[in-house]
C-alpha cells in the first residue's frame, strides 16, 4: 500500500505536463500513472484541474540565524517557504558569525536542523581569508561559495580582485561553485556619498547612486576573471539586461557562468521603490521600466536560468524610516513566499511561458546547479516526494500578515496575482495546506550534494 496518491492532476514533468496521478512511498516518488489510477494509498488527494509542480527551490534565502534574534530566523523564514510552495530553500551565509569554515557551517546546519519546516542545503562565504577553509566546508556540503565585490558589512567584507582570481583558480582546481554580488564597491560607496552630499533623501536617489555601470563593470570583470581561471561562477540576483547580454556572449564562448534574478527585477521597476521607499529598497536597487521589459530575453533565452526570492526580513520600523530618508534603512526585503506565485503569474499568464519551463526555472535549475538533482527539483521515480499544488486560474491580493513573515509585510502588499499555491508537501507529507502551516520547525532535512 502507498502512503499518498495525488490523482486528477496536471504532472509537471521535465518532458511536458500530463495529467494523471502520482504516487508516494516512505518519501519518495515510487509511480507516476494515468488519471484513471486505482492505487490503495493511506491518504488520496484529488486535486482536479490544478498543477502538480515539483516543490520549489529558492535558492537565495537570508535567515539570519544564528544572527541578531530580532529579525527573520529559520522558523519563520521556512514557515512562509512552505506558505509559497518553497519545498528546498538553499540560505545564503549571510548571518552571525559568519559560515566561514567547518565549526561555523556545522553550527548554521545545527541551528536549521532545530528550527526550519522545509529540506534546506547551505551555502559557504568567501571572504578574503578564508580560501584555506572552502575545502573544509565543501566536505560538510556546501553547495557553493558566495562573495562580495561590491561592500557589504564587517562580517562579510569586500572580496578584492586578487581574492577573487585566486578562488577561481581554487574553483578550476577543486571544482567549486563560487558566486558574487556583482557591483562596483568604490563606485557605488562613491555614487551614495554623492546623493548624500547633495541632498538627495529621495526613494530614486538609491538607484541613481548604483546606476547600471555600476553593474555592469561587476559583471564584465567577474566573466573576464572566470574566462581566464576556466573557474565555475553564478551571479546572484542579476538586474540589468545589459549584465545579462554579457553573460549571453560568455556563455556562447564556453566560460562556465549562470545567472540568477529575482521577481522583483523581472516584474516591479523603480516606480515601486518611488512609492515604497524602505520597503523596496534592496540592492542591487530596483531598475528602469524599460530594462525591467528587457529583462524577459535573457529569461525566456535560459540565460537567466532560475528565479531566486533573495529574501532577507527586515523590520518593519526599520524601512518605515526611510519614508522621508531613503538613507535611512538597509537594503534587502522579504519575498520566499512570493516567489513562487509571482513567477508563475508573470511567466504562464503575461508571457505565455510553458508549466515545464517555469517548473525549470523554480525548481530544475537550481537542483541542477547546486548539485542536488535529481533527488530534488523533479517529479520522476526516485526522487523526493516534493510538490506544490497551484490552482492557476485562482486570483487572490498580497497580504503580508497572511505570509507567515517574521515582520509581516510584503513590498508587494496590495499586488493581484493570478495563480496560488494552495498546497505543499514534502517527502510525502502535507506542510501547508488551505493557507495553514501543518509542519513542525524541525521537520526540514539538510540536503548535502556530497550525498546525492
Amino acid at each position: 500500500m502507498l502512503d499518498l496518491v495525488i490523482r486528477n492532476g496536471l504532472i509537471v514533468l521535465e518532458s511536458g505536463v500530463v495529467q494523471g496521478a502520482v504516487g508516494v512511498k516512505n518519501g519518495v516518488i515510487v509511480c507516476i500513472g494515468d488519471a484513471e489510477q486505482s492505487w490503495d494509498a493511506r491518504e488520496v488527494l484529488d486535486v482536479e484541474g490544478k498543477f502538480i509542480f515539483p516543490g520549489f527551490i529558492d535558492p537565495h534565502v537570508h535567515c539570519w540565524d544564528p544572527g541578531r534574534g530580532i529579525r527573520d530566523d529559520w522558523y519563520y523564514a521556512s514557515r512562509a517557504a512552505a506558505a509559497g510552495g518553497v519545498t528546498t530553500i538553499i540560505e545564503h551565509p549571510l548571518s552571525i558569525p559568519p559560515v566561514r569554515d567547518a565549526e561555523t557551517f556545522e553550527r548554521k546546519r545545527k541551528t536549521a536542523s532545530k528550527k526550519s519546516c522545509v529540506d534546506f542545503a547551505l551555502w559557504g562565504a568567501l571572504i578574503p581569508d578564508n580560501l584555506e577553509k572552502l575545502q573544509e566546508m565543501y566536505d560538510k556540503g556546501a553547495v557553493a561559495f558566495k562573495g562580495f565585490i561590491s561592500y557589504c558589512n564587517e562580517d562579510y567584507p569586500h572580496i578584492p580582485d586578487s581574492t577573487l582570481y585566486e578562488a577561481l583558480k581554487l574553483s578550476e582546481e577543486k571544482g567549486f561553485l563560487l558566486a558574487v554580488h556583482a557591483e562596483n564597491a568604490e563606485m557605488a560607496d562613491t555614487g551614495e556619498k554623492r546623493m548624500r552630499s547633495l541632498g538627495r533623501r529621495d526613494p530614486l536617489a538609491h538607484l541613481e547612486s548604483r546606476d547600471e555601470i555600476v553593474e555592469m563593470e561587476a559583471v564584465n570583470r567577474v566573466i573576464f576573471f572566470t574566462e581566464q581561471t576556466g573557474g565555475h561562477m553564478h551571479i546572484v540576483h542579476m538586474t540589468i539586461a545589459k549584465g545579462a547580454e554579457l553573460i549571453r556572449m560568455a556563455r556562447h564562448r564556453g566560460v562556465d557562468i549562470s545567472a540568477e534574478t529575482c521577481p522583483h527585477y523581472i516584474t516591479a521597476d523603480c516606480l515601486l521603490l518611488k512609492e515604497r521607499a524602505g520597503f523596496a529598497k534592496c540592492t542591487p536597487p530596483l531598475r528602469s521600466a524599460e530594462n525591467t521589459r528587457a529583462m524577459w530575453e535573457y529569461v525566456k533565452d535560459g540565460t537567466i536560468s532560475m528565479i531566486a526570492s533573495d529574501h532577507t526580513d527586515y523590520l518593519y520600523e526599520e524601512k518605515l524610516a526611510a519614508k522621508h530618508d531613503i538613507w535611512a534603512c538597509e537594503n534587502g526585503m522579504p519575498g520566499v513566499a512570493t516567489l513562487a506565485p509571482l513567477t508563475i503569474d508573470a511567466c504562464m499568464n503575461a508571457h505565455g511561458f510553458s508549466a515545464e519551463k517555469t517548473a525549470e526555472l523554480l525548481a530544475a535549475n537550481a537542483a541542477k546547479k547546486f548539485g542536488i538533482y535529481p533527488r530534488k527539483g523533479s517529479i520522476r521515480i526516485g526522487a523526493d516526494a516534493d510538490f506544490a499544488i497551484v490552482d492557476p486560474g485562482k486570483e487572490w491580493t498580497i497580504n503580508g500578515e497572511e505570509l507567515y513573515y517574521k515582520q509581516k509585510w510584503s513590498p508587494y502588499d496590495g499586488w493581484k496575482v493570478r495563480g496560488a499555491v494552495e498546497t505543499t508537501i514534502i517527502r510525502g507529507r502535507v506542510v501547508y495546506d488551505n493557507k495553514v502551516v501543518l509542519a513542525e520547525g524541525g521537520y526540514g532535512q539538510f540536503i548535502n550534494p556530497r550525498e546525492i
